[in-house]
């Protein structure tokens, strides 16, 4: 969303030789609109991990840290109305199977139209850590 929200404060065009994901988000930053998204999907790499749709945001994977290798999976996936508990602090998962489809669905959407691209940042730690 930082990219076309710049571009758009800039007066600059988005180049259209490519897909864009984000928004601009200039409106609801200034207080003059909404904001245009409504899904958010939280990636860690080229990990999903969690999806937002409104109030309700499902995580499919956890982890406490960056950094840390406990990684736990979810099915049925942690899900929490953000509306209500900001915090994530209440599962209820149980109460809404019909939201927890909803975002299965968008999910295996989302992942079928992603490319998956060359971790750039691992390649560079990885060379300047060989370099030392």
């Amino acid at each position: 969303d930082l990219f076309p929200t710049i571009c758009k404060l800039a007066g600059a065009m988005i180049p259209d030789d490519r897909v864009y994901d984000g928004y601009d988000l200039s409106a609801p930053l200034f207080g003059n609109g909404k904001s245009p998204r409504d899904e958010m999907f939280f990636y860690r790499g080229q990990q999903l991990y969690a999806v937002r749709k409104g109030p309700f945001k499902a995580h499919f994977k956890t982890k406490p840290a960056y950094g840390s290798e406990e990684l736990k999976e979810h099915d049925p996936p942690l899900l929490y109305h953000l509306g209500h508990d900001p915090g994530e602090h209440y599962n209820i998962n149980n109460k809404h199977p019909e939201v927890i489809e909803e975002l299965k669905k968008l999910v295996e959407k989302q992942k079928a139209g992603v490319k998956p691209v060359k971790d750039q940042l691992a390649d560079r730690i990885k060379e300047a850590s060989s370099n030392q």
